[in-house]
């Protein structure tokens, strides 16, 4: 029975897997298909209601364009016309054509009206009163006058090239039966249109036969063209001055086609175009186009289709939710149907991983009880070898102080054996002075007694220093406090052996942190070693020892240099390891450089050695500068 379950079980299992997967293709697919439907939908819809509003516009483009397309042919039929262009210097016909010009560009509402003598020169002009007359200007340069001469009549749009105000010209020549003699030229505002296009708060522009937006309802696409201009005909437009005399730039990176009626392009603007265009950039942008009738002008409207896709998003998400309920619906049926048999076999299997997990958890206890045990038994053994070799450590210290202290015993001996004379001598004097009473001689022969027990005493205080257990506690101290100690220790050694001693930098005040009595005992050591090795195979050298102390901005460095013969390369390498020794058998146990290199890297610092370029070895000890004040160091 329980195979029998647990194979409906498997079943379900992969049941469960399809109604996972089979409701998450169902739902991607109705939602695609129906985006994709609803959004073709939209855009039909969109360029339907686009294209009535394209019609529109051109209509009322070319009705507006056709107000004013009578009025060149007007000044062909006036007689002052042809007989200015004919008597080009009477003035009398000049004053009246002027003041008709004026009469009728104030009736027609253009925005100038004017006649050009066969070499484009200006004879007449609506505008002869004002300051910015086109009366003597010359305008052979612009296309609507070579158009007009060769017979061509199509409106022309450019920024006037005397008051810098933006029209369309009509033009028309004018001929006296066998040649043009002239041409006469309207300049019509299309400002009005412009204002309305952009109250209607659809993107419309009105375009030229290269593809440069004249006209426009966005302000910042005025003069931008919808594609790359050629270099011939960026010259062009410089060379009539038709869009001023700047360059033209491309509105966008989208290969738009004035040709093409209806087109969608993913349109991207730079940030200084898309004042006015509020729609995310890039944007899909439906583009169509409608042909005027009186030129190849072509107004253009941009539509963005966000409007659309999301009207699409939405449609799709309520046909994928609608999906989802059904297929939920389905799928709560089905699952109710296998719950009872997953809901035992869940259970079954549950209580089995229970049983499995305390048995584990059993014995992984009791194996990990086992090995904490071993561990604590390992730590305890540990910190017991720790302990002692720490302790042979320090027996090691103090062992080779009193191996020190026993070598310089005789030395130690001629020092307090100086003075205890002098005292006998002094005091038998004093006695033979009292008897005489000769006091202020007696009271001379006191201080010389004074001072000698007092250089005893601190001979004796320095080797109780010495000799005494460090307490392992570090505190800031001076360097040269412990280098002057050892020195003072060393005193009798050195004169002994006629050891000359040279100190440098011994008015540094430096501070570091550590134990002074062991730091000590790593120069004595220094100090032994180097009087031990130049007093080996010297051959008569004089025998110098020169003590530096030198600090850097961090840390300070004590080099002890002697003169003796160096240090051979099998030394060197093997010179701080314990038990290795240089010196005769008997005279030591090589544990000297190794437990100073222990204490000086204990201060954190490091002990190193090297041979010098003239002769003998260099030992230098490195610690770090500790920042405890010098004063509070002076005041202890």
């Amino acid at each position: 029975m329980a195979e029998t379950r647990e194979h409906r079980v498997r079943w379900s299992g992969r049941d469960a897997v399809l109604l996972v997967a089979l409701p998450v293709l169902c739902l991607t697919a109705a939602w695609l298909v129906t985006y994709q439907l609803a959004l073709r939908s939209n855009v039909a819809s969109e360029t339907q209601l686009n294209g009535a509003k394209l019609d529109f516009v051109a209509a009322s483009l070319d009705s507006e364009l056709d107000k004013y397309s009578y009025l060149p042919e007007l000044l062909t039929l006036q007689p002052d016309v042809h007989a200015l262009l004919n008597q080009r210097s009477d003035t009398a016909i000049q004053a009246r054509l002027n003041h008709w010009l004026r009469e009728m560009q104030v009736r027609s509402h253009a925005s100038a009206i004017y006649l050009l003598d066969e070499t484009g020169l200006t004879v007449a002009a609506s505008n002869y009163l004002e300051s910015g007359s086109f009366v003597g200007q010359n305008y052979a340069f612009r296309p609507y006058y070579v158009q007009a001469i060769r017979g061509e009549r199509r409106p022309f749009y450019a920024i006037g090239a005397t008051t810098g105000e933006p029209g369309c010209f009509l033009a028309v020549a004018i001929s006296d039966g066998k040649r043009p003699i002239g041409v006469a030229v309207v300049k019509v505002s299309l400002a009005d249109i412009e204002s309305a296009w952009s109250k209607s708060g659809a993107a419309i522009s009105l375009s030229d036969e290269h593809g440069v937006l004249f006209l426009s309802s966005v302000a910042n696409w005025r003069y931008r063209s919808l594609g790359p201009l050629s270099p011939a005909v960026q010259q062009a437009m410089k060379t009539t001055r038709q869009y001023g005399e700047g360059t033209i730039l491309p509105l966008t990176d989208a290969a738009i086609n004035v040709a093409v009626p209806e087109q969608r392009v993913t349109m991207t603007l730079p940030a200084q175009y898309r004042s006015g265009w509020s729609r995310q950039s890039p944007s899909d942008t439906l583009v169509q186009t409608r042909p005027t009738s009186l030129s190849d002008w072509k107004v253009v409207m941009f539509s963005a289709l966000d409007g659309a896709h999301g009207a699409a998003v939405g449609l799709a998400n309520s046909v994928a939710l609608a999906v989802a309920l059904l297929w939920l619906a389905v799928a709560s049926w089905r699952l109710r149907q296998r719950g009872l048999y997953a809901l035992a076999v869940s259970r079954m299997q549950l209580q089995r991983a229970s049983d499995e997990l305390e048995t584990r958890i059993t014995t992984r206890t009791d194996a990990l009880m086992e090995a904490n045990a071993r561990l604590q038994e390992r730590i305890r053994e540990h910190a017991e070898v720790e302990r002692v070799l720490r302790a042979t450590q320090d027996e090691l210290v103090q062992a080779g102080k009193m191996t020190l202290l026993g070598q310089m015993a005789a030395g130690v001996s001629h020092e307090l054996n100086q003075p205890l004379t002098a005292m006998r001598a002094l005091s038998a004097n004093t006695v033979e002075l009292l008897n005489q009473r000769r006091t202020d001689e007696v009271c001379g022969n006191l201080l010389a007694i004074e001072g000698l027990s007092d250089r005893m005493g601190h001979i004796l205080s320095q080797l109780r220093v010495f000799a005494r257990r460090s307490d392992e506690g570090f505190a800031p101290f001076f360097v040269n406090a412990a280098l002057d100690d050892a020195v003072r220790l060393m005193e009798a050694p050195l004169r002994a052996h006629h050891v000359k001693i040279t100190r440098t930098g011994a008015t540094l005040a430096t501070t570091v942190k550590g134990d002074r009595v062991r730091l000590g005992q790593v120069f004595v050591n220094l100090v032994r070693n180097a009087i031990d090795a130049m007093n080996t195979d010297m051959d008569g050298t004089p025998m110098q020892l020169q003590v530096a102390l030198v600090q850097t901005a961090d840390t300070v460095s004590v080099r002890v240099a002697d003169s003796g013969p160096g240090l051979s390369e099998h030394a060197l390498q093997h010179l701080f390891e314990p038990f290795y020794t240089s010196k005769d058998a008997g005279k030591g146990l090589g544990l000297g450089l190794s437990i100073s290199r222990s204490i000086v890297k204990a201060m954190g610092g490091e002990l190193t050695a090297e041979n010098l370029p003239k002769g003998g070895a260099l030992f230098c000890v490195s610690l770090p500068i500790t920042e405890r004040d010098v004063e509070e160091l002076k005041s202890d």
